[in-house]
């Protein structure tokens, strides 16, 4: 996974940079806020797309996307809609035109492991076989749902080490992102 510390050198690298107060004014965040960031070792998502977007650069370099999963791609653009993730205190900037299905308020960013589900949280029953977020005694975990063929409902968390007995569901993932720029 990687590491803070990285990105920052990445955009240091890349704007021909030296001191933390810098990325901060390209990131649009508060030199303490970075600081917050470093010690818990959390990555500002929402700051660094919004940066990748703006300079219309890969965010493979940043976050170390997977290449197997869906892939959206994202260029600056003057129409963005910003999310709310479910499980960070961020809000992710998304331009409108890119996201594969019509927006709507009950629409959530979820983070786990670098990539970002979007969740609709108005749905909250099993339709049909899919992901779909739960909240368990674990906290949120992502899912698949499907019925085997007695019908019955099978839920998988896709951490395998999460056994999932009781649950409750959140919402259903619509889609997963990765990010590149075009």
């Amino acid at each position: 996974m990687i590491k803070l510390n990285t990105i920052i050198d990445n955009i240091k690298k890349i704007e021909n940079i030296k001191q933390d107060k810098e990325v901060c004014s390209l990131l649009d965040i508060r030199t303490d806020s970075l600081s917050k960031y470093k010690k818990k070792n959390t990555i500002p998502y929402d700051k660094i797309i919004n940066y990748c977007i703006k300079r219309n650069l890969s965010i493979d370099d940043f976050l170390d996307i997977n290449h197997n999963s869906i892939i959206y791609k994202f260029k600056h653009t003057s129409s963005s809609i910003d999310i709310d993730f479910l499980n960070l205190n961020e809000k992710l900037s998304i331009p409108e035109q890119y996201l594969p299905f019509p927006y709507k308020k009950s629409i959530y960013a979820f983070n786990e492991n670098n990539d970002i589900y979007l969740v609709d949280i108005e749905i909250k029953e099993y339709s049909k076989s899919s992901l779909y977020l739960i909240s368990t005694d674990n906290g949120l975990v992502l899912t698949q749902m499907k019925k085997n063929f007695k019908n019955e409902l099978i839920v998988e968390a896709l951490n395998k080490n999460i056994q999932v007995s009781s649950y409750k569901i959140e919402g259903k993932v619509l889609a997963k992102l990765n990010i590149d720029n075009i």
